[in-house]
């Protein structure tokens, strides 16, 4: 059974463990993909822009994402970004755990997100949207097209913004924290009885100042540029019968981006030395997939290959002493498997079994590895009646390692990274159990789950200023999330009611013992519990009147290891805070067209707090205002 929320104009669908999150569309004041995002279970939100997306605690790589088929992948550690997304042409939003997640391979360890954005829709569109936030003064420029024309179908989206500095709570200006960013997609789609064509192309370009003290050294300004990054993918779909289909996806992607480091000295006036890191990449993959059902039972089998070209190139002048260093790593990745999936129903039970094996080829110039991987995941649902429901899935998954962590040699801020390469891939036993569902306009969902990670690679301290990259022999990461939903309806009016509210704790051990208590996992989020209300009022003559609250409550993140190696974003303990949001808005709609003015405001009480335990405190008191025309 699956359960619909309607939170500020964004559907939220949960349909227990195999899919968590169905998003579409975004909201207008959304100005980043996390902002949609860290509404799902078990997700954490750090700060809007160049912060990593957190799934139970896992980043980068231990979380898999995939953007129309692309598997997205970041410059570093901290993994892809979503810097690129336009929250206002987002088609759907996914996020998949347990059974059905094994059969997407490498990185499902923390999850897997499915990112669709940019599809042809076959109806007209004609948009424009306006935003501007106080607090750094931020304009944001929207628009989408779209048109029929016979079978075939056009879309273009646009998303142009630029900010200044944003200012903390506590009246500071966040130095150094300006950007400006622009993305532009196009998509063709033709649509038969029996076939379905569809192409789509994204560009962005975007420069981010990093907020003094991003790494937790007030001594450093550093500056993020993406001079390109683009992705191109190709899905056909074709229908032989109702009950079979057989789809095929190619993809492409390439990226260049650099990141500078100015360093200087106590007096913030002379310049000690300037960095700059250029890291370029190509990637190229196929999937496809036959999937039919036979009477109760439904099935997919295909196979999936992707690869992966990266490169990094580093130059460090020491304006001091005039010396100069230069550093050159590379990685090539070729990595593939075969997947099945086989779903039974009957009467009140629901069987899934899923099963994956991979290959891969991973390395550089000097050392090419090569690994075999065999998965498999099991998931049984039962329904006692419509109040209660349950379902309990065990999966096995896997990550390879990544470019730093088994290839080259590394200078970072703290010293010299070496790559291992005879690291191994880690490897994760996934248990959830999940309890849901529904009496008249009241749902609710429960669900407790554990990762024990077997070769979990970390950092680890050679000697002083020197590290490299071991697998650790075992760790552990459990976690509840809930949610108690309340939504009522009126469809004559077209009046509304919705309230949500959701919940997660998550906890995280270096084990020696799977059972075992241990010393803490860096980068486990705090608990976490949040409120979401809407209410629509349909007014005559005016339109839909929508006003939206929003409230968190974040406890305190003071569980970490005694020797706290700091991280790309930096560690420290933090206090808990609570943050209030506040959203109104009006829709009048006319034969012809649709206007659609509002305003959000968000850390209503200007509250002053660290995210996650990051150097950088949260953006103050914002007031965003919004305008959307359709016509």
């Amino acid at each position: 059974m699956a359960s619909t929320v309607v939170l500020d104009t964004v559907v939220v669908q949960f349909a227990g463990l195999d899919s968590i999150g169905l998003i579409s569309p975004a909201n207008l004041e959304d100005d980043h993909f996390i902002d949609v995002f860290a509404r799902g279970k078990g997700t954490f939100k750090v700060h809007e822009q160049n912060y990593p997306l957190v799934v139970r605690g896992l980043v980068g790589s231990r979380v898999r994402i995939e953007r129309n088929g692309q598997l997205m992948t970041g410059f570093d550690q901290t993994g892809y970004l979503a810097d690129d997304l336009n929250p206002r042409n987002l088609h759907s939003v996914r996020l998949l755990h347990g059974a059905r997640s094994v059969i997407y391979g490498t990185g499902s360890i923390g999850g897997v997100l499915l990112v669709e954005d940019g599809a042809v829709l076959f109806e007209k569109q004609r948009a424009l949207s306006l935003g501007y936030f106080s607090n750094n003064r931020q304009q944001t420029y929207a628009v989408n097209l779209g048109d029929v024309i016979g079978k075939s179908g056009l879309n273009f989206s646009g998303l142009f913004k630029r900010a200044n500095n944003f200012q903390y709570a506590d009246g500071a200006e966040a130095e150094h924290s300006a950007f400006s960013a622009g993305s532009l997609s196009l998509g063709y789609a033709l649509k038969t009885s029996k076939l379905h064509l569809e192409w789509r192309g994204n560009w962005h370009k975007g420069d981010w100042e990093r907020p003094r003290g991003f790494q937790n050294n007030p001594l450093e300004l550093r500056d993020l540029r993406t001079r390109y990054r683009i992705g191109s993918d190709l899905k056909l779909k074709w229908h032989f019968s109702k009950e079979l289909v057989f789809e095929n996806r190619l993809w492409y992607g390439q990226y260049d981006i650099q990141q500078n480091r100015t360093n200087f000295a106590s007096d913030f006036n002379t310049v000690n030395s300037f960095e700059n890191r250029n890291y370029t990449q190509r990637s190229y993959g196929v999937r496809s997939v036959l999937s039919g059902s036979i009477t109760q039972w439904n099935f997919e089998v295909g196979f999936d290959y992707y690869r992966l070209l990266f490169e990094e190139k580093r130059l460090e002048e020491d304006l001091q002493s005039t010396l100069t260093q230069e550093e050159k790593v590379s990685r090539s990745d070729a990595a593939g498997g075969l997947f099945g999936l086989i779903e039974h129903g009957l009467d009140k039970h629901l069987l899934l079994f899923s099963v994956r094996g991979d290959l891969a080829k991973l390395g550089s110039e000097d050392q090419v590895n090569t690994f075999s991987k065999f998965t498999l995941g099991a998931m049984y649902q039962y329904s006692f009646r419509t109040i209660l429901n349950s379902s309990i899935s065990l999966s096995r998954h896997f990550r390879y390692p990544e470019t730093i962590e088994s290839t080259g040699v590394f200078t970072g801020g703290r010293g010299v990274f070496y790559g291992n390469a005879d690291i191994n891939p880690e490897t994760s036993y996934n248990l959830e159990w999940d309890f849901y569902g529904r009496r008249k306009a009241f749902s609710y969902e429960v669900g407790l789950w554990v990762s024990f990670i077997n070769n979990r690679i970390t950092e680890t301290l050679v000697n002083s200023g020197s590290y490299t990259y071991t697998n650790l022999s075992e760790s552990r990461i459990e976690g509840i999330d809930c949610q108690l939903t309340y939504s009522v309806s009126d469809l004559t009016k077209e009046d509304n009611l919705a309230i949500e509210l959701s919940g997660s704790v998550i906890r995280g051990s270096v084990v020696d013992g799977f059972l075992e208590n241990g010393e803490p996992l860096i980068g486990i989020p705090p608990a976490r519990a949040n409120l979401r209300l809407i209410y629509k009022k349909n007014i005559k003559v005016l339109g839909a009147l929508s006003f939206s609250i929003g409230a968190s409550q974040v406890g305190n993140f003071n569980r970490l290891p005694k020797e706290v190696v700091r991280s790309i974003w930096g560690v420290n303990e933090a206090e808990h805070y609570f943050l209030l949001d506040l959203g109104l808005s009006l829709r009048h709609q006319s034969e012809s067209s649709a206007v659609v003015i509002g305003t959000k405001t968000t850390n209503l009480l200007d509250k002053a707090y660290f995210p996650f335990g990051t150097h950088i405190m949260g953006k103050g008191r914002d007031l965003r205002v919004f305008l959307s025309i359709d016509f």
